[in-house]
């Protein structure tokens, strides 16, 4: 019964759900219109645990296959000390000038510096910059297919400035009220305060900042209800926007540290 009244509840995010075995299993759409897209993933894979990226990601008409990093499709996964994981759609070529063959690499996500399939998992809420070689001059849709993630909620170590971060769920997550933050900085305005900067459709930020709940010149009104909430950059408001279910964002942090969980809508 809880699985059904779940797949009811997701029904109305945007993405297509059935029930397969004890899985709730689904998919969606994602639009790369231009050279960097900042997404997560939003499904495990369909016998449990973290999602293979031949499966999250495979080779679609659109996408650009290449010798090396420099030239195919990227994906670039955020590591725990800032830095970048990189993976490259391979054209199955290697070796000085591709002068070698691989039929089994071609159209397949491969470690940069490696010349073979790479085997990575991707657990839901990983975030990572999408790289399309041909993605202003020929936009193109990919399908992201999985099974619907169960857990009660997922954390995000904060532990740098700068952490990018996704929502694990196939529904659209309340910044206020779905997304729980400790250690967080409080600020009159976004250049003070904790920030979640998502992506939008157009490749810039739509920006929220962590209220103090003082507001207007120099801080001089109060508003006990706007404290400890996200507030819109410009804004004086909570927020009733929502994290968008399989955009990323950069969370940045002024302590540099804490946890920022992210709650499961319709559990």
């Amino acid at each position: 019964m809880k699985k059904l009244m779940f797949l009811a509840a997701a029904a109305t995010c945007g993405s297509l759900f059935a029930i397969e075995s004890a899985n709730i299993v689904g998919y969606n759409t994602v639009t790369i219109n231009k050279e960097y897209t900042l997404l997560s993933v939003n499904f495990d894979d369909v016998s449990g645990g973290a999602l293979d990226i031949q499966k999250a990601f495979p080779y679609c008409e659109g996408m650009t296959k290449g010798l090396t990093f420099a030239n195919g499709d990227n994906i670039q996964i955020m590591t725990s000390d800032g830095s970048y994981e990189t993976y490259f759609l391979s054209n199955g070529q290697y070796g000085k000038g591709g002068s070698s063959y691989n039929a089994e690499l071609d159209g397949k996500w491969s470690l940069m510096g490696n010349n073979a399939v790479a085997e990575r998992g991707l657990t839901s809420g990983t975030t990572f910059f999408y790289l399309a070689r041909g993605g202003k001059s020929s936009p193109f849709t990919m399908t992201v297919a999985g099974a619907v993630s169960n857990s009660e909620s997922e954390t995000y170590v904060i532990n740098k400035s700068y952490t990018l971060i996704g929502s694990p769920y196939a529904c659209d997550v309340a910044l206020n009220g779905g997304i729980e933050v400790t250690g967080g900085t409080r600020g009159l305005t976004f250049a003070n305060a904790d920030n979640i900067q998502i992506m939008n459709n157009e490749g810039g930020y739509d920006t929220y900042f962590l209220s103090n709940g003082h507001y207007g010149k120099g801080g001089s009104s109060y508003n006990e209800e706007l404290d400890g909430k996200w507030s819109r950059m410009g804004e004086n408001a909570a927020t009733t926007d929502t994290f968008p279910s399989g955009k990323g964002a950069f969370y940045l942090s002024r302590s540099k540290e804490g946890t920022v969980k992210f709650n499961n809508p319709v559990k």
